[in-house]
């Protein structure tokens, strides 16, 4: 079985700089973490597909908001992998839960690291 220890490692900071970038409204660095042809679906919405779509987004995302994803479950096949995790949002101080769903995410290593070929979000 390969050590996929260094790959895990890369997935989760990936995972963690998703939320902090969404949470700073910092759409550069948010899109930056999808490939170019990369596609987020809001189980509720239509996909928004490449770069500047996605970064469109970030400017409707009240800033008032914190992104926690959890219980990954990380599946490694060569240069692309799948996650599976809870997602939790919050808002207000002292927080209020604002949503709770589930991620299903396909990853790609690129020439810059892993990132995000799609990755859907379903509320519950």
């Amino acid at each position: 079985m390969p050590d996929h220890a260094d790959d895990l490692e890369e997935i989760r900071h990936l995972l963690a700089r998703y939320c902090f970038a969404i949470d700073a409204r910092d759409a550069e660095t948010w899109a930056g973490l999808f490939t170019d042809d990369g596609v987020f679906h809001y189980a509720l919405g239509d996909p928004l597909t490449g770069r500047e779509e996605l970064r469109s987004f970030v400017s409707m995302v009240p800033d008032d908001r914190h992104h926690l994803t959890m219980n990954e479950i990380i599946e490694i096949d060569g240069d692309t992998a799948t996650v599976k995790a809870y997602a939790l949002v919050t808002k207000e101080t002292p927080p209020v839960i604002s949503a709770v769903g589930d991620y299903d995410d396909t990853l790609t290593r690129t020439a810059e690291g892993w990132r995000f070929a799609r990755r859907v979000y379903s509320p519950h």
